[in-house]
């Protein structure tokens, strides 16, 4: 009883305040008037409550950990990475000359960035896309080179195997430039020529669809907007005319290819 003969409620320690380590009558100040047995079977059943909430709390920790490791490794391959992917498998390259190809060459599109390709190597190895192997060890300055593991020449594979339909040829061309530039290595003269007929099909649907929207414009357009209109659309069709000059090229190679089989 409190003063003035009013009850009192047991005081019971916040969670934080609980050591697993405490037992029975030392975890709960529990009323005098309970019996000792009734005080021990309480405090028995407040310290496995404690234990079970802690329990809990590790298990669902474990449980968005890996939620987020899976989510991680799931992640979408970006065009840089796949692009370093394309460069590892073509011979095993270290950080600095994968820099120097990206900076000596129109690669540097992409990035020739070290806070975006070491960033990008590291990714790809976490993922098991690229291996790295340190050399010179016991130099001041260690070399580490990549090559792909058989996991990321699948993943590379499949990305290049991709087809292009107008809308990539509107948003995302220079991916699949990127990708026309590494697949003679890896896909078949059958599957390069494909991919070529593709691409001019889904150009000239382009081609199409963006003179359409310029002569639907162009009567209320402004003089510069309707001037860089004329040029996508002139980008365009050079673009189209590169595209039947190497499907031209790449008939003649096939059918030399195919003569010396």
């Amino acid at each position: 009883m409190g003063v003035g003969g009013t009850k009192t409620s047991p005081v019971i320690p916040s969670r934080t305040e609980l050591p697993a380590s405490r037992m029975a009558g030392q975890l709960v100040e529990w009323p005098a008037r309970l019996t000792p047995s009734r005080r021990n079977f309480l405090s028995r059943t407040v310290a496995g409550l404690v234990r079970f909430s802690q329990q809990k709390e590790v298990a669902t920790h474990n449980t968005n950990r890996y939620t987020m490791n899976s989510k991680m490794k799931r992640r979408r391959v970006t065009v840089l990475e796949f692009a370093l992917l394309g460069l590892v498998s073509q011979k095993p390259r270290c950080g600095y000359e994968l820099i120097k190809v990206f900076r000596d060459t129109p690669m540097a599109h992409y990035s020739d960035s070290p806070g975006a390709i070491y960033p990008a190597l590291r990714r790809l190895e976490a993922a098991g896309l690229l291996r790295g192997k340190t050399e010179r060890r016991h130099e001041l300055r260690p070399r580490r080179q990549f090559e792909p593991t058989e996991h990321g020449r699948d993943e590379l594979v499949r990305w290049l195997r991709q087809r292009p339909n107008p809308e990539d040829v509107a948003r995302r061309l220079d991916e699949f430039m990127l990708r026309f530039a590494l697949m003679d290595a890896h896909l078949s003269a059958a599957e390069c020529q494909a991919f070529l007929e593709e691409l001019e099909r889904s150009t000239v649907a382009h081609l199409r669809d963006l003179k359409r929207y310029v002569r639907s414009v162009e009567a209320q357009m402004p003089r510069h907007g309707l001037l860089s209109l004329q040029g996508g659309v002139m980008g365009c069709q050079t673009q189209l005319r590169w595209v039947r000059r190497a499907l031209a090229g790449y008939d003649n190679k096939t059918v030399r290819e195919s003569r010396r089989v």
